[in-house]
Protein backbone atom coordinates (compact mmCIF):
# COMPACT_ATOMS: atom_id res chain seq x y z
CA UNK A 1 0.00 0.00 0.00
CA UNK A 2 1.09 3.28 -0.56
CA UNK A 3 0.99 5.57 1.78
CA UNK A 4 2.59 9.17 -0.04
CA UNK A 5 5.17 9.55 -3.22
CA UNK A 6 8.20 7.32 -2.72
CA UNK A 7 7.01 5.61 0.44
CA UNK A 8 5.61 1.68 1.06
CA UNK A 9 3.57 0.64 3.83
CA UNK A 10 5.03 -1.48 6.30
CA UNK A 11 2.96 -3.38 9.22
CA UNK A 12 5.21 -3.47 12.55
CA UNK A 13 3.80 -3.71 16.14
CA UNK A 14 -0.07 -3.75 14.86
CA UNK A 15 0.89 0.03 13.12
CA UNK A 16 1.46 0.88 9.39
CA UNK A 17 4.88 2.26 9.11
CA UNK A 18 6.74 2.91 6.05
CA UNK A 19 10.10 2.57 4.62
CA UNK A 20 11.38 4.50 1.15
CA UNK A 21 10.98 2.44 -2.13
CA UNK A 22 14.44 3.17 -2.30
CA UNK A 23 14.78 1.09 -0.17
CA UNK A 24 17.77 -1.64 -1.26
CA UNK A 25 18.27 -3.04 2.50
CA UNK A 26 16.35 -3.33 4.93
CA UNK A 27 16.87 -5.33 8.70
CA UNK A 28 14.01 -5.57 11.39
CA UNK A 29 15.69 -8.11 13.74
CA UNK A 30 12.04 -9.70 14.13
CA UNK A 31 13.42 -12.67 13.61
CA UNK A 32 14.34 -12.83 17.43
CA UNK A 33 17.23 -15.34 17.38
CA UNK A 34 19.61 -16.42 15.13
CA UNK A 35 22.50 -15.45 12.94
CA UNK A 36 21.06 -14.28 10.06
CA UNK A 37 19.46 -10.55 9.70
CA UNK A 38 16.86 -10.85 6.87
CA UNK A 39 16.92 -8.24 4.20
CA UNK A 40 12.94 -7.71 4.45
CA UNK A 41 13.08 -5.58 0.79
CA UNK A 42 13.33 -8.71 -1.02
CA UNK A 43 16.59 -8.20 -2.77
CA UNK A 44 18.82 -10.92 -0.68
CA UNK A 45 20.82 -8.23 1.04
CA UNK A 46 20.93 -10.85 4.12
CA UNK A 47 23.31 -10.18 6.64
CA UNK A 48 25.88 -11.80 9.17
CA UNK A 49 24.77 -11.33 12.88
CA UNK A 50 27.61 -11.56 15.62
CA UNK A 51 25.55 -10.24 18.11
CA UNK A 52 22.43 -10.71 20.99
CA UNK A 53 19.29 -9.89 20.20
CA UNK A 54 17.65 -7.52 22.81
CA UNK A 55 14.04 -7.10 23.59
CA UNK A 56 14.95 -3.44 24.58
CA UNK A 57 14.50 -2.18 20.76
CA UNK A 58 12.88 1.05 19.86
CA UNK A 59 11.41 -0.23 16.34
CA UNK A 60 9.28 -3.35 17.27
CA UNK A 61 10.33 -5.91 19.66
CA UNK A 62 13.67 -6.68 18.77
CA UNK A 63 17.17 -4.94 18.44
CA UNK A 64 20.69 -5.84 18.47
CA UNK A 65 22.99 -5.66 21.14
CA UNK A 66 27.02 -5.54 20.43
CA UNK A 67 29.39 -5.88 23.11
CA UNK A 68 32.45 -3.38 21.89
CA UNK A 69 34.28 -6.23 21.55
CA UNK A 70 33.76 -8.58 18.40
CA UNK A 71 29.75 -7.90 17.76
CA UNK A 72 29.08 -6.70 14.22
CA UNK A 73 26.57 -6.71 11.53
CA UNK A 74 28.04 -7.69 8.60
CA UNK A 75 26.40 -6.91 5.18
CA UNK A 76 26.62 -7.84 1.86
CA UNK A 77 28.58 -5.06 -0.85
CA UNK A 78 25.33 -3.46 -2.53
CA UNK A 79 27.08 -1.71 -5.57
CA UNK A 80 25.09 1.77 -5.12
CA UNK A 81 28.06 4.35 -5.59
CA UNK A 82 28.93 5.25 -9.04
CA UNK A 83 28.25 8.52 -11.22
CA UNK A 84 25.75 10.99 -9.25
CA UNK A 85 23.50 8.51 -7.94
CA UNK A 86 22.32 9.36 -4.93
CA UNK A 87 22.46 7.06 -1.38
CA UNK A 88 21.14 7.34 1.71
CA UNK A 89 21.69 5.38 5.24
CA UNK A 90 19.28 5.44 8.25
CA UNK A 91 19.88 3.67 11.63
CA UNK A 92 19.10 3.78 15.37
CA UNK A 93 21.79 3.61 17.49
CA UNK A 94 21.90 3.38 21.46
CA UNK A 95 25.48 3.95 23.01
CA UNK A 96 26.39 1.93 26.38
CA UNK A 97 29.99 3.34 26.07
CA UNK A 98 31.85 6.27 24.36
CA UNK A 99 35.31 5.93 25.81
CA UNK A 100 36.16 5.38 22.49
CA UNK A 101 35.66 6.30 18.77
CA UNK A 102 33.30 3.35 17.11
CA UNK A 103 31.43 2.20 13.83
CA UNK A 104 27.66 2.75 13.62
CA UNK A 105 27.33 1.95 9.62
CA UNK A 106 30.45 1.65 7.43
CA UNK A 107 31.78 1.08 4.05
CA UNK A 108 35.28 0.77 4.42
CA UNK A 109 38.21 0.49 1.12
CA UNK A 110 39.93 2.90 -0.93
CA UNK A 111 36.47 4.90 -1.29
CA UNK A 112 34.06 5.10 2.04
CA UNK A 113 31.44 6.62 3.65
CA UNK A 114 30.45 5.90 7.73
CA UNK A 115 28.79 6.62 10.51
CA UNK A 116 30.05 7.01 13.66
CA UNK A 117 31.34 7.88 16.96
CA UNK A 118 34.60 9.41 16.31
CA UNK A 119 36.38 11.93 18.75
CA UNK A 120 33.17 12.38 20.71
CA UNK A 121 30.76 13.14 18.16
CA UNK A 122 28.92 11.22 16.14
CA UNK A 123 29.49 11.97 12.69
CA UNK A 124 28.33 11.35 8.52
CA UNK A 125 31.29 11.25 6.76
CA UNK A 126 32.34 10.63 2.83
CA UNK A 127 35.97 9.99 1.55
CA UNK A 128 36.36 10.16 -2.14
CA UNK A 129 39.95 8.31 -2.21
CA UNK A 130 41.65 12.07 -2.03
CA UNK A 131 38.73 13.97 0.53
CA UNK A 132 36.87 13.48 3.91
CA UNK A 133 33.38 15.06 3.35
CA UNK A 134 31.78 15.11 7.20
CA UNK A 135 28.76 16.60 8.95
CA UNK A 136 28.68 16.88 12.47
CA UNK A 137 25.10 15.20 13.74
CA UNK A 138 26.17 15.64 17.34
CA UNK A 139 29.01 17.10 19.34
CA UNK A 140 27.43 15.51 22.40
CA UNK A 141 26.07 12.03 22.39
CA UNK A 142 25.30 10.37 25.49
CA UNK A 143 24.65 6.67 26.60
CA UNK A 144 21.26 5.39 26.63
CA UNK A 145 19.47 7.55 24.66
CA UNK A 146 18.29 6.16 21.02
CA UNK A 147 19.49 8.41 18.47
CA UNK A 148 18.13 8.07 14.95
CA UNK A 149 21.00 8.84 12.00
CA UNK A 150 20.69 9.79 8.28
CA UNK A 151 23.45 10.17 5.90
CA UNK A 152 22.13 11.39 2.90
CA UNK A 153 24.06 11.89 -0.35
CA UNK A 154 22.19 13.45 -3.59
CA UNK A 155 25.07 13.06 -5.88
CA UNK A 156 26.81 16.41 -5.23
CA UNK A 157 25.49 17.33 -1.38
CA UNK A 158 26.12 14.88 1.36
CA UNK A 159 23.17 15.73 4.45
CA UNK A 160 22.91 14.94 8.28
CA UNK A 161 20.32 14.29 9.99
CA UNK A 162 19.82 13.73 13.82
CA UNK A 163 16.07 12.33 15.18
CA UNK A 164 15.01 14.05 11.96
CA UNK A 165 16.43 17.12 11.76
CA UNK A 166 19.14 18.28 9.38
CA UNK A 167 22.08 19.27 11.26
CA UNK A 168 24.55 20.52 7.84
CA UNK A 169 25.33 19.81 4.81
CA UNK A 170 28.44 19.76 2.51
CA UNK A 171 29.92 19.49 -0.74
CA UNK A 172 31.38 16.13 -1.86
CA UNK A 173 31.98 13.99 -4.27
CA UNK A 174 30.72 10.91 -5.19
CA UNK A 175 32.74 7.43 -3.45
CA UNK A 176 32.91 5.70 -6.29
CA UNK A 177 32.85 2.12 -4.78
CA UNK A 178 35.77 -0.54 -4.32
CA UNK A 179 34.51 -0.96 -0.32
CA UNK A 180 36.32 -3.62 1.25
CA UNK A 181 34.41 -3.68 3.99
CA UNK A 182 30.72 -3.23 5.00
CA UNK A 183 29.29 -3.48 8.54
CA UNK A 184 27.21 -1.71 11.07
CA UNK A 185 28.76 -1.54 15.00
CA UNK A 186 32.05 -1.79 13.53
CA UNK A 187 34.78 -0.87 10.84
CA UNK A 188 34.44 -4.36 9.45
CA UNK A 189 38.49 -4.79 9.81
CA UNK A 190 38.43 -5.85 13.36
CA UNK A 191 38.25 -2.53 14.73
CA UNK A 192 36.11 0.24 15.87
CA UNK A 193 33.69 -1.95 17.81
CA UNK A 194 30.79 -0.18 19.36
CA UNK A 195 29.33 -0.90 22.64
CA UNK A 196 25.57 -0.01 21.67
CA UNK A 197 22.45 -1.29 20.48
CA UNK A 198 21.33 -0.94 16.51
CA UNK A 199 17.84 -0.97 15.84
CA UNK A 200 15.74 -0.71 11.81
CA UNK A 201 19.02 -0.07 9.61
CA UNK A 202 17.96 0.76 6.01
CA UNK A 203 20.17 1.57 2.88
CA UNK A 204 18.41 3.27 -0.22
CA UNK A 205 19.55 3.75 -3.41
CA UNK A 206 18.47 7.43 -3.77
CA UNK A 207 18.57 10.61 -2.09
CA UNK A 208 16.27 10.87 0.28
CA UNK A 209 13.47 13.59 0.66
CA UNK A 210 12.61 15.29 4.23
CA UNK A 211 9.19 13.31 4.13
CA UNK A 212 10.79 10.31 3.55
CA UNK A 213 13.74 10.71 6.50
CA UNK A 214 10.56 11.87 8.68
CA UNK A 215 8.96 9.12 8.43
CA UNK A 216 11.93 6.63 9.01
CA UNK A 217 12.33 8.24 11.85
CA UNK A 218 8.55 8.11 13.07
CA UNK A 219 8.78 4.31 12.70
CA UNK A 220 10.44 5.09 16.14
Amino acid sequence: MSLQLGLTSQILGGRATAIPDSAILHYTFEEGSGSIAVDQTGNGNDGSITGTYDSNAKVGDYCISLDGTDDQIIYPDLGIFGGSQGFAISIWVNFDDLSSDSGVAFTWGEYDWRIWHVNGSLVWEMFDGSTEYSVTLTSSPSTGTWYHCVGDFDGSTMTGYLDSSSQGTDAATDPRSRTEQNAMGSRGNGDLFADARIDDPVICDDSLSQSEVDALYNRG
